[in-house]
């Protein structure tokens, strides 16, 4: 029994982006960089940056060294995928803590994970932006050919596993604002709405963004002051760096004034335990504490239609933080 006279009980937080809990992923990759010569001719996909067939639940241990810093921080729950490929797989949605592996899993399939960078791929195509962008959207042409009875033809394990998890929702990697806008025009072609983990510049093409309908998710590491301590180093530097610098920090609350939905992450944060001084940051820079709760409890469940985390009401999970204070208090 816990005596919670005076104290403040939350949700848990719930971070989006996260390969917490996974062991390596290792699949057999092809040796050729120009003919494909796939080492699991099971899973043939025509590019081995495609790994639709990865289930992430498939590689989760429950170590307690990659859990012990985001329960620190507040996080109850997670969701953990392979972070290397085009074509990621699905995500597994986990409860934070001790137990064994199997125990944790809340949902063994909650979402599907896309970037543009091929990874640990070998093979030379793609080798630029472009040439990702194309791969993703043959990728959606083949799996729609199939699915309408293109199996007919012959077997594709891959394509199998692509039209099961793009159902699920779909989190898709960039790493600046115009990815946003050019990746929203293939979700709108495949029919589907894309969650964007954000680069951090979001801020400057905010109303653009809002008219993809997409929702963000935010890392919370900015860019480090530069040392100018010597007149040559600051005619060196570019004012948009400057600038950048400066505003980074309130990129959430721009997002927020074009009333773009965000959901924040610890992802990228190089220091864990900074995590509520940035909470605090963005309050101070015009944030509410609806807003930046919200963030971290009822919108990253909703997007993952989870109506048992993100909220202290009958029926749903107990997953709850207790704390002396106010987080927002130092």
């Amino acid at each position: 029994v816990i005596d919670g006279k005076g104290a403040f009980v939350y949700p848990s937080f719930i971070d989006l982006y996260t390969n917490w809990g996974l062991e390596k992923v290792s699949t057999p990759l092809a040796t050729n960089k120009n003919i494909y010569e796939p080492k699991n001719p099971l899973s043939v996909a025509y590019n081995d940056a495609v790994r639709a067939d990865i289930r992430a639940v498939q590689w989760f241990t429950n170590q307690s060294k990659d859990y012990e810093e985001y329960l620190k921080q507040g996080f109850g729950a997670a969701l953990s995928f392979n972070q290397d490929g085009i074509v990621r797989g699905s995500a597994v949605l986990i409860a934070l803590g001790e137990g064994n592996a199997q125990d944790r899993v809340l949902k063994e399939d909650a979402g599907f994970a896309l970037s543009l960078d091929k990874g640990t791929s070998r093979q030379m195509y793609p080798s630029s932006l472009a040439g990702s962008m194309a791969l993703v959207r043959q990728t959606y042409l083949d799996a729609d050919w199939y699915e309408k009875g293109g199996k007919s033809e012959y077997k594709n394990p891959m394509l199998d596993a692509f039209n099961q998890y793009k159902k699920l929702p779909t989190f898709f990697e960039t790493t600046d604002k115009w990815d946003i806008m050019k990746l929203d025009k293939i979700g709108d072609e495949a029919g589907v709405q894309y969650v964007f983990l954000a680069s951090g510049n979001e801020y400057q093409r905010a109303k653009d963004i809002k008219s993809t309908q997409a929702t963000l998710i935010l890392p919370l590491e900015y860019p480090k002051p530069y040392q100018i301590a010597d007149a040559l180093d600051a005619e060196d530097l570019d004012i948009t760096d400057l600038k950048h610098w400066e505003l980074a920090p309130h990129n959430a609350v721009f997002l927020a004034k074009e009333n773009i939905p965000f959901a924040f992450t610890l992802h990228k944060l190089k220091d864990k335990s900074s995590f509520f001084k940035k909470l605090r940051e963005l309050y101070k820079n015009g944030l509410s504490k609806e807003q930046i709760l919200q963030s971290l409890t009822e919108k990253p469940a909703a997007l993952l239609q989870q109506n048992q985390l993100g909220k202290l009401m009958t029926g749903s999970m107990a997953n709850f933080i207790v704390t002396s204070e106010d987080i927002f208090n130092k």
